[in-house]
């Protein structure tokens, strides 16, 4: 009615992972040449996304998975961000993505 459209989100975990992995992987071919470089830029004042993604650890029973326990807000918000594309990243190679830092207490 206000022209806003809301749209279930993709809450497949898995398939969120492996998206993040594509976006911040370095691919490298046999001869150590790059092929593709990371397509998603993680800024300097993410601090928060800088902070807990690089450290979390994986699910102790569901090991292909990240420990749900865990500080993962940063890395959801980001997961379901790259969801919402619905594969877009894999298409097109040059995209460049930017994920905001949000400080303690939820400023920006």
């Amino acid at each position: 009615q206000e022209g806003i459209t809301l749209t279930k989100a993709n809450n497949d975990r898995l398939a969120g992972l492996n998206a993040f992995r594509e976006v911040l992987g370095v691919r490298r071919g046999a001869d150590g040449q790059i092929l593709s470089v990371p397509r998603l830029r993680v800024f300097s004042n993410c601090t928060n996304f800088i902070r807990t993604v690089p450290a979390l650890p994986h699910d102790p029973i569901r090991v292909e998975d990240v420990d749900t326990d865990a500080e993962d807000h940063p890395y959801d918000a980001g997961r379901y961000g790259l969801m919402a594309l619905d594969g877009l990243w894999e298409t097109l190679p040059k995209l460049n993505l930017r994920v905001t830092g949000f400080a303690p207490g939820g400023r920006r």
